[in-house]
């Protein structure tokens, strides 16, 4: 209505028409900041449901048919996760004890990123590394050269960068899976996108990691 009146008909001194295109304005900026609203509180529902997506993981080992394998139960509980997550692909990898390697699964594709990881034996890496920093690590650019020092110095994260800048990964996760007071494993997420996870996610990851342990 505002924007009829101010057409130049004759009806409205300049000076007025200039007003009510002022006044126009506004109820176009209550209208944007109603869609920003709109948006973060979608935002903020899909997070909820991605949370109460992770919580319900440990029902998995009550709705798991008798007799599944352990591959299944894992892989059943890697799908669930990266789904949650939104996160494309992950590995859980298991120690069975002495000096067998890591039993791992592997969900998604990030190129063969997670798989080369694992040929190239940097697994046992990755998990003394996760354990050594309180078990949790979120690099949102594993292949940027500007990582910490704290890393650089390391060969075999060097190896880990290079295999990621191949094969376009941006972002790794590694969380400790613990049995009692040990590690039993690590779980690996990896994508191709930056991401930044809330403190409640990560929260939630440490204890998904005591969970799938």
């Amino acid at each position: 209505v505002l924007e009829l009146l101010v057409t130049p008909f004759g009806l409205l001194g300049a000076a007025n028409r200039t007003l009510l295109a002022g006044l126009a304005i506004i109820p176009r900026g209550l209208v944007a900041f109603g869609m920003i609203i709109v948006a973060y509180e979608e935002e903020k529902r899909t997070m909820e449901r991605q949370m109460l997506g992770l919580a319900g993981l440990n029902l998995i080992t009550s709705t798991t048919q008798a007799g599944s394998t352990m591959q299944e139960m894992l892989g059943h509980t890697l799908d669930r996760l990266l789904g949650a997550l939104r996160v494309p692909s992950g590995t859980i990898g298991v120690n069975l004890g002495g000096d067998t390697p890591l039993q791992c699964i592997h969900r998604g594709e990030v190129g063969a990123f997670l798989r080369e990881v694992e040929r190239a034996g940097l697994l046992p890496y990755l998990q003394r590394m996760v354990q050594r920093l309180g078990g949790l690590v979120v690099l949102p650019e594993v292949n940027n050269p500007a990582i910490p020092a704290a890393f650089t110095q390391e060969e075999e994260f060097e190896r880990v960068a290079r295999l990621a800048r191949a094969e376009s990964v941006r972002l790794l996760v590694g969380v400790s899976l613990r049995a009692k007071s040990a590690s039993s494993g690590l779980l690996l997420l990896a994508s191709p996108d930056s991401r930044r996870f809330t403190p409640a996610e990560l929260r939630l990851l440490l204890g998904l990691g005591g969970q799938i342990g």
